[in-house]
């Protein structure tokens, strides 16, 4: 079956306004872009509409593109996740002092681990020493108690299984995928990726 311009031209009708613009900012045949342009003069879309969205879509693929290049490595992951154990333990180490101690421990070693996160702008003790950051990965925005609860319960109560999703495209944990988060170095990088 060959391609026509008509049957182009039906398609591009059939198409949500923002989808044809879309269609219309990616790589297109000459008889796909005479057809596009076509079907967007006919409905009537401006011209500055289409530069406005052409813009935007150029500014998010950018902030994207850097906020992946940022992203943390796993090994530096690692070993800001090995400073934070150690801390909770330190506070899980008021255990020692009988009944009372264990429970504050726990209660002090739990909120550690589950909260750090939130703290400084985003940064626990071991991301602070590690120049990384915990951010929400739609606005770049430190994250708050709520995520950081988010992101670390399941590795407490998943552990290392947790960290399998870390070797993903965006380095996520599982945790940072239920809260829409990334970790990204907050200073430039030389690091390796792993």
């Amino acid at each position: 079956m060959e391609i026509t311009k008509e049957s182009l031209v039906e398609n591009y009708m059939s198409m949500d306004e923002d989808v044809l613009i879309e269609r219309s900012l990616g790589e297109l045949t000459d008889i796909a872009r005479e057809a596009i342009e076509e079907v967007i003069e006919e409905r009537g879309i401006k011209q500055e509409y289409i530069e406005a969205k052409s813009k935007a879509r150029g500014v998010s693929l950018k902030a994207q593109h850097e906020l992946e290049s940022n992203l943390a490595s796993p090994s530096v992951r690692l070993l800001a996740q090995v400073v934070d154990t150690f801390i909770a333990l330190l506070f899980f180490s008021i255990s020692i002092f009988g009944d009372i101690g264990i429970i504050i421990g726990t209660i002090l070693a739990l909120a550690y681990i589950w909260f750090a996160d939130g703290l400084l702008f985003g940064r626990s003790v071991g991301k602070l020493i590690t120049n990384t950051k915990v951010v929400i990965e739609k606005t770049k925005a430190p994250c708050s108690y709520l995520r950081s609860f988010a992101r670390n319960f399941p590795l407490t109560v998943l552990g290392l299984f947790d960290w399998v999703f870390i070797f993903g495209e965006k380095r996520q944990r599982l945790g940072d995928l239920i809260a829409g988060t990334v970790v990204v170095n907050t200073k430039p990088s030389k690091q390796k990726p792993f």
